[in-house]
C-alpha cells in the first residue's frame, strides 16, 4: 500500500463491504486476501505450464525424430527376397488403429478439419489433445474469492499454453520446416496437423478469455455489466489494457479457422491463401501487443517469428530455384505446354542442374506470361532422378488437370496437340513418402490412379518395376480409372519408355469409366500402345466401368505378405481406397495378411 492514496476510514473495513473491495489495497482485509490468493496460487506459476507445453513439444519432436532415424536405417539394409512372417501383436495393433484412421468419409460443410490418414499422426494429435487438457485443468483453484486479487489462474494458464502452441502451429504450416527435416513427413501432411493445432488454439484461446468475462460480472461489490463492457470493449485505464487488447487476437483466430473450413478453402483457394497469410501475420502482431511482454509471453513469439523467418529464407534461397544460392539469379527455366484430349495440359520443364526427387514429390510453377501472382503445387511424374548424373539436365513432366483459375490459364494458353514455349519459375522439390523405399519394405504395391492423379503412379510405377534384386518386391499393379480410351495417350510414352527388369510382376488395368466408352474395347481385352508391347515394353488390360477397389486391395494382399496401397485421384476415390483398407485390416487382424498400409496423396490442402 506504500506510495497509494488512501481513505484511512476504509482500512478497517471487512472483505464483505463492497467499499472495500472498491478500495482495494487500500482495505487491510482486500490486501491480507490478495497476499493469501497469490501465496496459495502465484500468478508467475502459471507461466510455467506454458514451459512444459513446450517441453512436451519438444521431446514429442525428439522421440519422432529419432524414430524416423532408426528406421530410415533399417529401411536402407538391404532385404533379399525372402516369406515373410506372420503378422505379429505390432502388426495385429498397426491395424486395429489403422481401421479407425483409414475411415474416411466424404467432405461436407460440416467439416472443421480433415481427419489424418496417417495413424501416427492420429496418435500424436490426440495424445497432444490429453496432455494439454491435462495441462489446462490440472491445478485448483480456476478462480480466486476475488477478480481484485488477481486474473483467473485457469486464464493464465490456458493463455500460457495457447502462446507455447503459437510457434508449433507456424512450424506445422510452413512448406520448408524443422518438423519435416527430423520427420521426413512433408508439409502436405502435416497440414492437417497444422488444422488441429488451430483449433486447439482456438480453444485454449476461449478458454483463456471466458473466465475474464465471468469473473468481472461477478466481481463481488464491483461486478455486472458495466463492469464486463469497460474490461473488454473499451480502452480504459492500464489494469484494463490486457483485457481489452485480447479482443483483437481472439477475433482474428477465430477467423482464420473459420476462413479454413474445407468448404470455403477449396471453393476460394487463392483468395484464401493470400488472405490467411495476411490474417497470421496480424495474429502474431497483435499477441505480441496483446501480451506487453509479461514474463516469457514473448519468448515464444520471437520463436515463432525466428521460425517463419527461417522457413522464407529456406524457399526463397535453396528450393526457389530462380533464387538458388548455388545457381544463377533470376534465371527461369524452359518448358513446353501440349494441350491433350480432356482438357490436360502437359508440361514439360528442364531440370536444373543438381535437383533431384523422389517418385510423387511435387514442385510450385509459377508461369510469368501467364500470371506472375499463381504459383500451383503439381506432381512430378517423370520417373525419379536420385540416380541421375549430377551434369547435364533433362525434362520434368507435370500432367496439368484444367479446372478453373490458374489451370483453365494453362490450357487457353497452350495449344492442341501442339508445343508452345514457356519460361517457368520452379520451387521444389517438396512431399513424398516419408518412407520412401518402398521395394525392400513390402511384397506387394497396389498403386491406384484416378485420371491426372496417374502423375504421382507413373514414377513409382518405372521405379518400382525395375527394382533391384536385392529388393523384397514381387508385384506392381497399377490401377487407372480414366474416363475415356484417348486418355491413354497422356502418358503412352512414359509407358512404353518405363523399364521393367522382368523380374517383378507388373499388372497393369485401365478403367475406361465414361458412358461413351469405345465399343471396342473389351473387359479384359489385351490393349497395346503403338506398338509391340510384352513384359519389357507394357501390356495392360482395359476394361469399362469404375474399378471396384475393395476388391483390388484384396487380392493385392496374401498371407505373410506386407501390402502397399498408394491412391491418387478424386475426394471419391481417395475415400473409396481408404475406406477399402480400412476394411481390409481384418485380414491382418485375422493372421490371413503380414500389413495393409495405405498412402493417400492429395493436394485438399
Amino acid at each position: 500500500m506504500d506510495g497509494m492514496d488512501c481513505d484511512p476510514s476504509v482500512a478497517d473495513l471487512p472483505l464483505s463491504d463492497p467499499v472495500c473491495v472498491k478500495a482495494m489495497e487500500c482495505c487491510t482485509a482486500f490486501y491480507a486476501g490478495e497476499n493469501a490468493s497469490q501465496t496459495a496460487t502465484p500468478f508467475a506459476g502459471q507461466s510455467e505450464y506454458g514451459r512444459w507445453t513446450t517441453y512436451y513439444w519438444v521431446v514429442l519432436l525428439a522421440l519422432v525424430a529419432v524414430y524416423h532415424a532408426i528406421i530410415t536405417i533399417l529401411d536402407r539394409r538391404t532385404r533379399r527376397r525372402g516369406r515373410s512372417s506372420d503378422a505379429g501383436l505390432f502388426e495385429k495393433a498397426q491395424a486395429l488403429g489403422r481401421t479407425v484412421t483409414y475411415r474416411a468419409t466424404r467432405g461436407t460443410p460440416l467439416a472443421l478439419v480433415s481427419w489424418p490418414r496417417t495413424g501416427s499422426i492420429a496418435a500424436v494429435l490426440l495424445l497432444s489433445i490429453v496432455v494439454i487438457t491435462a495441462f489446462v485443468f490440472a491445478e485448483r483453484p480456476y478462480y480466486r474469492p476475488q477478480f481484485g486479487f488477481g486474473s483467473p489462474p485457469i486464464a493464465i494458464r490456458s493463455g500460457f499454453i495457447a502462446f507455447a502452441c503459437v510457434p508449433i502451429l507456424v512450424a506445422l504450416a510452413g512448406k520448408v520446416n524443422a518438423i519435416t527435416f527430423l520427420t521426413g513427413i512433408g508439409h502436405e501432411k502435416l497440414v492437417v496437423a497444422h488444422q488441429w493445432v488451430a483449433w486447439i488454439s482456438f480453444v485454449l484461446s476461449l478458454i483463456h478469455t471466458i473466465p475474464f468475462f465471468i469473473a468481472s460480472f461477478y466481481e463481488p461489490g464491483d461486478g455486472g455489466y458495466e463492469r464486463v463492457k469497460s474490461e473488454f470493449y473499451r480502452k480504459g485505464s492500464a489494469a484494463s489494457l490486457t483485457e481489452y487488447s485480447g479482443v483483437p487476437p481472439l477475433a482474428i483466430l477465430f477467423g482464420l479457422c473459420i476462413l479454413s473450413l474445407p468448404p470455403i478453402r477449396h471453393r476460394f483457394y487463392e483468395s484464401f491463401y493470400a488472405v490467411h497469410i495476411l490474417l497470421a501475420i496480424t495474429y502474431v502482431g497483435l499477441l505480441f501487443w496483446h501480451a506487453g511482454d509479461e514474463l516469457d509471453s514473448w519468448a515464444y513469439l520471437w520463436a515463432t517469428v525466428a521460425i517463419w523467418l527461417a522457413s522464407w529464407f529456406a524457399r526463397l534461397f535453396w528450393f526457389n530455384q530462380s533464387l538458388h544460392v548455388r545457381g544463377e539469379w533470376f534465371k527461369t527455366l524452359p518448358a513446353t505446354l501440349t494441350v491433350l484430349p480432356g482438357d490436360l495440359v502437359r508440361i514439360e520443364v528442364e531440370r536444373p542442374r543438381d535437383m533431384h526427387f523422389q517418385p510423387a514429390q511435387h514442385c510450385f510453377l509459377r508461369i510469368p506470361t501467364i500470371s506472375w501472382s499463381d504459383n500451383h503445387p503439381f506432381t512430378i511424374a517423370s520417373a525419379a532422378c536420385s540416380d541421375a548424373p549430377r551434369r547435364g539436365s533433362d525434362r520434368m513432366l507435370f500432367l496439368v488437370k484444367a479446372r478453373d483459375g490458374f489451370t483453365r490459364k494453362l490450357r487457353d494458353h497452350g495449344a492442341v496437340d501442339k508445343s508452345v514455349d514457356v519460361s517457368v519459375c520452379l520451387e521444389g522439390p517438396y512431399g513424398g513418402l516419408a518412407r520412401p523405399l518402398l521395394a525392400k519394405r513390402y511384397d506387394k504395391v497396389l498403386l491406384i490412379a484416378g485420371g491426372s492423379g496417374i502423375s504421382a503412379c507413373l514414377s513409382w510405377l518405372s521405379q518400382l518395376a525395375s527394382s533391384a534384386e536385392a529388393s523384397r518386391l514381387q508385384q506392381v499393379t497399377l490401377l487407372w480409372a480414366i474416363r475415356d480410351e484417348h486418355s491413354i495417350a497422356w502418358v503412352s510414352n512414359e509407358l512404353r519408355e518405363a523399364k521393367f527388369n522382368g523380374r517383378v510382376e507388373v499388372d497393369i488395368r485401365i478403367h475406361i469409366t465414361g458412358l461413351a466408352a469405345s465399343p471396342q474395347v473389351e473387359h479384359d481385352e489385351k490393349a497395346q500402345i503403338d506398338g509391340p508391347f510384352d513384359q519389357s515394353s507394357m501390356i495392360f488390360t482395359t476394361s469399362t466401368g469404375r474399378p471396384d477397389l475393395s476388391t483390388a486391395v484384396l487380392e493385392s494382399t496374401g498371407r505373410q505378405q506386407s501390402t502397399c496401397v498408394f491412391v491418387c485421384g478424386p475426394e471419391g476415390m481417395n475415400v473409396d481406397a481408404s475406406n477399402a483398407c480400412s476394411s481390409a485390416q481384418k485380414l491382418v487382424l485375422g493372421g490371413k495378411a503380414r500389413s495393409i498400409s495405405l498412402h493417400v496423396e492429395t493436394f485438399g490442402w
